[in-house]
């Protein structure tokens, strides 16, 4: 750090250097006129105004300095990378362990507070409800209903069957919370295969939304469609379809080619769907195009696998399952055109998919 007051007493022990006797001979060479004499005599600056000059000349060169440094290191600051917020909200998601049970897990969206939600390996499927204070899960016995649970884990209660024959694994939150989207089949009768929806508060209120073996995936965010997959005839890889219905069970409609895989999210814009395609994820526009996202920096590779995506709440980011192609499958998140990425979970021995982004 410069001590000016140093510089200072420094500068007034130097002789003030009389700078006027070079330009007083150049001048007395060109023989100036008499004016020019008086005006050059009488602007002789004392010697004692020389040293205050000296003074502000010190202090102006250190403060020259000082904002020097000052613009480097503002400089070096706005050159520095800022490191992008954590992800917010919670992961609901689903883990099999290496002898194939099944455990549901709530954690941070950064990974971090993973925590058990339910002590029973007959429940499947978590999915947040629109307020983040419960959620719905499939359970699993002589017939499958739907439950709810509270996000601390507490409350958890299966439905009573709303049908004395037809399964009905109930999870897919309406956008006001008011009703739960079914995925339902009879195995006595197959003419009973499709969607329906329940009250959410109950399971209650069976009404019936499509035919066929069907599967919910996501409701439009204003609750006027369902996006859902139909099981096409064949044990191929292509036997399923994205296809979109009205709330009201209208106006089924396909979109996109065959091929897609169990599971699809709406985005929170309404724009587009997302879903994944042999091992890749897709975003589907609302006119059936299709556009591939490319993960991470190399896009992923043959031997990758990524699957089961679902937005975030805000429509920023994905969660999904990915296989980096060593055979473990663990949550990732990125930004929705495939980059940021960001490992969740790394489980050796311990697969975890089916992962449900909520507040």
């Amino acid at each position: 750090m410069v001590d000016l007051k140093e510089r200072f007493e420094e500068a007034d022990r130097i002789p003030a250097p009389d700078l006027w006797q070079p330009i007083q001979r150049k001048v007395a060479a060109r023989e100036p006129s008499s004016a020019l004499r008086v005006v050059r005599s009488s602007t002789i600056v004392p010697a004692r105004h020389r040293a205050t000059a000296r003074k502000l000349l010190t202090i102006a060169a250190a403060l020259l300095v000082a904002a020097v440094a000052f613009g480097l290191i503002v400089r070096a600051f706005r050159s520095t990378s800022v490191p992008a917020a954590a992800p917010g909200g919670h992961l609901a998601y689903e883990a099999k362990d290496r002898n194939g049970n099944l455990h549901l897990f709530l954690a941070n969206a950064d990974g971090s507070d993973t925590r058990p939600l339910l002590p029973y390996s007959a429940v499947e499927q978590p999915k947040w409800s629109p307020d983040g204070a419960h959620l719905s899960v499939a359970v699993n016995g002589i017939q499958v209903v739907g439950g709810l649970v509270d996000a601390d884990g507490a409350g958890f209660h299966a439905f009573s069957p709303p049908d004395a024959t037809l399964n009905a694994a109930c999870v897919f939150w309406s956008p006001d919370g008011a009703r739960l989207a079914c995925e339902a089949w009879d195995g006595e009768h197959p003419d009973r295969h499709g969607i329906y929806t329940v009250r959410a508060s109950d399971g209650q209120d069976l009404r019936r939304m499509t035919t066929g073996l069907d599967t919910p995936c996501a409701w439009s965010p204003d609750g006027t469609r369902l996006a859902f997959l139909r099981h096409q005839p064949g044990d191929g890889p292509d036997r399923f379809g994205l296809m979109v219905v009205g709330a009201d069970g209208t106006g089924p409609s396909r979109l996109g080619p065959a091929g897609v895989a169990l599971a699809c999210d709406w985005s929170p814009d309404g724009r587009t769907i997302l879903t994944e395609r042999h091992g890749s994820l897709f975003l589907v526009g609302l006119d059936g195009s299709m556009s591939k996202i490319r993960i991470g920096s190399s896009g992923g590779s043959a031997r990758t696998w990524a699957s089961g995506a679902s937005f975030s709440p805000d429509g920023t980011r994905i969660v999904f399952s990915f296989d980096r192609g060593d055979g473990q499958t663990d949550l990732y998140t990125m930004r929705v055109d495939g980059s940021d990425l960001r490992q969740v979970t790394d489980t050796v021995g311990d697969d975890e998919w089916v992962a449900d982004w909520g507040p």
